[in-house]
């Protein structure tokens, strides 16, 4: 399948994609949630991908993060990897019915406080990605690859490693790991004490410019300008902390 296919999958009507299902996709979804049974949701998510699976569902170790934006409360993160033989957006509506499921609602604030929170982070067909841009799903995520507790867990899956927006999640996570982290595009005040401001744009992680690599990222956060400046670089500098598991588990699929 050409990439050219990859993508007309992806805006195919409803009946299109399900017709197409039979396709073996791999996928990389990160976990969340910030509840007070956070462990347990986590885990009782990775059982339940495995009946979304048509092979063994392998989650990361899970990682305590801060919240960023409205959420009150620490999140435990994790990813996984599996096949599947659902299309991407077949899988998306499974996830979103497993994020029901756990008691949360579509219409909640965003960024803020949830039960459960699956993200399809990445998708590959026959090892090549696959690209997404419609209403209801971007492949891979526009965010992930400056997302540290999306990467930190991504980084212990079994290979391959998932291709984001800026590379391989291990090359991506290599690239927020430097100290200071440079950044271009953000007044100094707004930033973290890890990162500082250059305009060097050859040497900057983060370029959010007008018209900087990373500028197009700003219509992804639900904050002003300056605000979601902040909040991107933010995630990039915070440092997960892995909290439970040496690694990853396996879910057979059921």
């Amino acid at each position: 399948m050409s990439r050219k296919d990859l993508r007309e999958l992806c805006s195919a009507p409803n009946e299109s994609r399900t017709a197409q299902s039979g396709e073996l996709f791999r996928y990389w979804v990160a976990l969340g949630s910030n509840s007070i049974d956070a462990g347990e949701q986590l885990a009782e998510a990775g059982k339940r991908l495995a009946s979304l699976s048509t092979t063994s569902v392998a989650v990361s170790s899970y990682y305590r993060t801060q919240p960023i934006g409205p959420a009150e409360h620490p999140f435990l993160n994790a990813a996984a990897q599996f096949c599947s033989r659902r299309t991407p957006h077949d899988l998306l509506a499974a996830l979103q019915r497993l994020e029901g499921d756990a008691g949360r609602t579509q219409h909640g604030t965003r960024w803020g406080d949830r039960p459960l929170d699956l993200d399809i982070v990445a998708a590959a067909r026959d090892e090549r990605p696959v690209e997404c841009d419609d209403a209801t799903l971007r492949l891979p995520h526009p965010l992930a690859h400056l997302r540290r507790f999306v990467l930190d867990p991504l980084v212990e899956l079994p290979s391959p490693q998932p291709r984001l927006r800026s590379g391989k999640a291990d090359e991506c996570r290599v690239r927020l790991l430097k100290r200071p982290l440079r950044v271009a595009g953000v007044a100094a005040e707004h930033l973290p004490a890890v990162a500082i401001a250059t305009g060097v744009h050859a040497t900057a992680a983060i370029d959010l410019r007008p018209g900087g690599r990373d500028a197009g990222l700003l219509r992804f956060v639900p904050l002003p300008p300056e605000a979601a400046r902040a909040a991107i670089v933010a995630m990039a500098c915070d440092e997960p902390v892995r909290v439970a598991q040496t690694g990853p588990v396996q879910f057979a699929p059921r």
